[in-house]
């Protein structure tokens, strides 16, 4: 299909500036929520002692994010002390995203990680 049709040089420039179409910004986001589940899910309570959760949720298909949201993501700075940004991301990039019950600390917590991307469609 590329080949027959190929995209116009000004796609093509867009493709590729990876900091103004926010690719750069998504894949710096997805690190952080890898690392530190549930940094950008809004809870700023203390985290609980080991124990059970019992959570429920309806969703009628995946969330988009919102304009706002992605414009906050774009003009984000994730450069500078980690302690930093962290404390900023948890409160300029709240999605509601809890992350994984298991974090990604030892093997149980990899193979829950793998099952969510293998059940996603």
């Amino acid at each position: 299909m590329m080949k027959k049709t190929p995209p116009t040089e000004e796609v093509c420039e867009c493709v590729e500036d990876l900091e103004e179409n926010g690719v750069m910004a998504s894949l710096q986001l997805l690190a952080l929520k890898i690392k530190y589940p549930g940094i950008t899910s809004g809870n700023t309570l203390p985290a609980a002692p080991p124990g059970y959760e019992i959570s429920y949720s309806l969703k009628t298909g995946p969330s988009r994010p919102t304009q706002q949201h992605l414009r906050a993501l774009k003009n984000f700075d994730f450069e500078g002390d980690e302690d930093d940004v962290l404390q900023r991301a948890r409160e300029e990039l709240v999605d509601e995203d809890r992350g994984l019950d298991k974090h990604l600390e030892e093997e149980g917590g990899w193979e829950s990680w793998k099952q969510v991307f293998k059940d996603m469609e």
